[in-house]
């Protein structure tokens, strides 16, 4: 993998970006799992990660426990948003996995308001119910968003910190 030339711009949004992931992982009470924080690609695609590990097996996910997974797949595209005030391509992957959990929550989980199961044959919701579904999808993610948009505005100066500590 070809190393990225980025310029100082472009590399205090992919700081910040993983700084708002780690918070994340604070705000949720999760931090004991990170292991790695960088700027780094480490021969992947990502221009930097954060690297985290379950300390014990999860056997079944509570509905607090996804959307915690939602809200750290946000946190990087949160903090860019709160930083910045727009957000960069950089957060396609987390977008499709907060999207992708959100999606089993409604569909498969009834963590949407109603108890029941609306997967199709394979994979992932019913397309028939998708438009149905789609709502509570939203609601998901959305509420999750500003919950973690609005712990890192009020403590943008911890994220500020925390990104000198990445440069």
């Amino acid at each position: 993998v070809e190393e990225a030339n980025l310029t100082d711009e472009e590399e205090k949004v992919v700081a910040f970006h993983e700084a708002g992931h780690a918070l994340a992982f604070f705000y949720y009470g999760r931090q004991a799992e990170i292991t790695r924080i960088t700027l780094e690609s480490g021969g992947t695609d990502s221009l930097g990660f954060v690297e985290s590990v379950n300390r014990k097996a999860n056997y079944f996910y509570t509905e607090s426990r996804l959307r915690s997974e939602i809200g750290i797949s946000l946190g990087g595209y949160a903090a860019e948003k709160v930083i910045f005030g727009e957000v960069s391509t950089g957060a396609s992957q987390d977008l499709r996995k907060a999207t992708a959990v959100a999606t089993d929550m409604a569909s498969v989980y009834g963590m949407a308001g109603t108890p029941r199961d609306f997967s199709g044959p394979g994979r992932g919701p019913d397309p028939y119910f998708l438009p149905g579904l789609s709502p509570h999808i939203d609601r998901i993610i959305n509420e999750v968003y500003v919950q973690i948009r609005t712990f890192l505005q009020d403590n943008s100066a911890l994220l500020k910190k925390l990104v000198e500590q990445l440069q």
